[in-house]
C-alpha cells in the first residue's frame, strides 16, 4: 500500500538534507508546471541532487513505499511531461550540470543530464567541434530533457536528431537497478538496443545520470538565405529541384506570411513580402558552400515569382535565427491564445497537408497556422483563438484537436515528431497504434518500472 503524503515527506526529510530537499509550498510552485497548457500540480516535495547517488536513494524509497517520481530538467516540455502526478515527488536534475570529459581522440563528450544544450554548443565551438542537434529551446533546455524526448531542431534535415548522437547512457531503471549502456563505440550491435528504448521515453523507464555524445568537426563555412515564394507548392518544387541537384542543406525551415508578420513585431528584419518562405542554411567546406549557394540562387532565378534575401553579416544571420525562434511566442500574442502540436507528415505531403489545414478555418471560428521543418516533414501546427471567447475556446478545443489528428493520420503522419506524448497527446496514441502495439508499450513499461514509479500517467495510463 502506498504511503500517505505526510509519511512520504517524513521519509524524505529523514533521508535527505534540507539543502537538497524542497518541501515548502512557496518554493514547490516552480516545480508544479512546465511550458504546456496542463494545469499545474503541486508535488509533495522536490529533490535537487548534488550527486548521482541521490537518484538511487530516491528510487529505492519510491519502490519500497509506493510513491511516484517525476524527473525534471528545465521544465521546457510543451506536452505536460514535466508536470508531476498527484502526490508525486519531483527530482530536478538541473544541478547535475557538469561537463565530465572531453575526449578529443574519440570525439566524445561526456556530460551530466543537467547541462544546458547551448552550453554544450559553446564548449564544443571553443574546441573546433560541433554537436548538431539544436532545439529552439537550446539556451534553456537540458541535454537530459533532449534525450528524454529525442529532440530535433532545424538541422535535422542533414544531421538527424538527439538519438543519432548518443553513444552511451548511465543511470537507473524504474526498479532501481543500474544500467551502463554503450560507450565510446560507433558501432555496436550486441544484444537488444535498450538505449534506444530509453531515448525518447519521456522519463517513464529510467533516470539518466551520464550521457556520452558523439560530436563532429565544426563546419568550415556556414551561409544562410531566405527564399520567398508565391505558394507552398512553389516552395516544394524548389526543394525537389535542390534534391535533384544533390545539394545538401543543413537547415530548411518554412513559414508563411502570417508567421513572418507576427515575428517581425519582435525581430527587426526587412524581407520581401510573399506567401511562403524557406529559411536555408548550407555548411561545410567554404568552396563547396560558395558553389552550392550559387547553384541554389540559379534555381531560384529560373522559377517565376520568387525572391531571395541574403544576410550579409553575422548580425543579420543572428536576426534570421531569431526570426524563426520568435514565431511561436509572437503567434501567441497575435492569436490572443493558442494551442500547438508538433505533428509530422511525409515531406512531399506538406503543401497538401497545409492546404487542408488552412481549410479547417472554414469549419471552426479560429485560425490555423503551420510552420516548421520542411526537410523532415515536422510541422508545428498552431491553432489561434483570435476573437473567440475563452469559454467557447475551452469547450471547442478538444474537437479541434481531434479533427487535426484525424487529418494527420489521413496523411500517414505522426501525432508528435519531436515534443513527445506526455499528457496532452496520449489520448491520440491509439489512433496511431493497434491495441496489440499499445499492449506491448505497457509490457515494456512494466518490465523497466514494475512498481509504476516513474512519470506516472505520461504517454499512457
Amino acid at each position: 500500500m502506498s504511503a500517505r503524503p505526510s509519511e512520504i515527506l517524513n521519509l524524505l526529510m529523514a533521508e535527505f538534507s534540507p539543502d537538497i530537499l524542497i518541501s515548502d509550498k512557496a518554493h514547490l510552485t516552480s516545480f508544479s508546471a512546465d511550458r504546456s497548457v496542463v494545469e499545474p500540480q503541486l508535488p509533495i516535495a522536490s529533490l535537487i541532487p548534488q550527486e548521482i547517488g541521490d537518484i538511487k536513494r530516491l528510487l529505492d524509497l519510491a519502490n519500497v513505499h509506493g510513491f511516484s517520481i517525476t524527473t525534471r530538467g528545465s521544465g521546457t516540455s510543451t506536452t505536460g511531461a514535466s508536470v508531476p502526478a498527484k502526490e508525486s515527488v519531483v527530482i530536478s536534475l538541473h544541478h547535475l550540470n557538469r561537463i565530465l570529459e572531453w575526449d578529443d581522440q574519440n570525439h566524445v563528450l561526456t556530460v551530466e543530464p543537467g547541462v544546458l544544450t547551448g552550453d554544450i554548443h559553446r564548449f564544443l565551438d571553443s574546441k573546433g567541434f560541433f554537436y548538431p542537434p539544436d532545439p529552439a529551446s537550446s539556451e534553456i533546455s537540458t541535454i537530459g530533457g533532449n534525450v528524454a524526448t529525442n529532440a530535433g531542431g532545424p538541422r535535422t534535415v542533414k544531421y538527424g536528431v538527439t538519438g543519432d548522437y548518443i553513444l552511451g547512457l548511465d543511470g537507473w531503471f524504474g526498479d532501481g537497478q543500474p544500467f551502463s549502456l554503450g560507450g565510446k563505440l560507433f558501432k555496436n550491435v550486441a544484444g537488444y538496443d535498450i538505449m534506444r528504448l530509453l531515448i525518447g521515453s519521456e522519463g517513464t523507464l529510467g533516470i539518466v545520470s551520464r550521457i556520452l555524445l558523439r560530436v563532429i568537426p565544426k563546419p568550415e563555412s556556414r551561409r544562410m538565405m531566405l527564399a520567398c515564394f508565391d505558394t507552398f507548392h512553389d516552395a516544394m518544387d524548389f526543394f525537389n529541384a535542390i534534391r535533384q541537384e544533390g545539394i545538401s542543406l543543413s537547415m530548411l525551415e518554412f513559414f508563411d506570411n502570417l508567421c513572418l508578420n507576427a515575428a517581425k513585431e519582435l525581430v527587426d528584419i526587412d524581407v520581401p513580402n510573399k506567401k511562403a518562405y524557406l529559411m536555408l542554411e548550407l555548411d561545410g567546406d567554404s568552396n563547396v558552400v560558395t558553389n552550392e549557394i550559387e547553384r541554389v540562387y540559379e534555381i531560384l532565378n529560373n522559377m517565376n515569382g520568387t525572391e531571395c534575401y541574403f544576410p550579409h553579416s553575422e548580425e543579420e544571420d543572428r536576426r534570421m535565427i531569431l526570426l524563426r525562434s520568435a514565431i511561436s511566442p509572437s503567434l501567441r500574442t497575435f492569436g490572443r491564445d493558442k494551442c500547438s502540436h508538433d505533428v509530422g507528415v511525409p515531406p512531399a505531403s506538406i503543401p497538401a497537408f497545409l492546404h487542408d489545414l488552412y481549410a479547417m478555418s472554414d469549419q471552426y471560428p479560429v485560425s490555423f497556422v503551420g510552420y516548421g521543418h520542411f526537410g523532415d516533414g515536422n510541422i508545428h501546427v498552431n491553432v489561434l483563438r483570435m476573437d473567440l471567447p475563452s469559454r467557447e475556446w475551452d469547450a471547442l478545443l478538444p474537437d479541434i484537436e481531434s479533427a487535426l489528428m484525424t487529418l494527420v493520420m489521413e496523411y500517414k503522419g505522426t501525432i508528435t515528431a519531436e515534443h513527445g506524448v506526455g499528457l496532452t497527446k496520449k489520448r491520440f496514441l491509439k489512433s496511431m497504434y493497434s491495441p496489440e502495439i499499445c499492449n506491448r508499450f505497457n509490457q515494456i513499461k512494466q518490465l523497466f518500472d514494475p512498481n509504476t514509479v516513474l512519470n506516472v500517467g505520461k504517454i499512457f495510463d
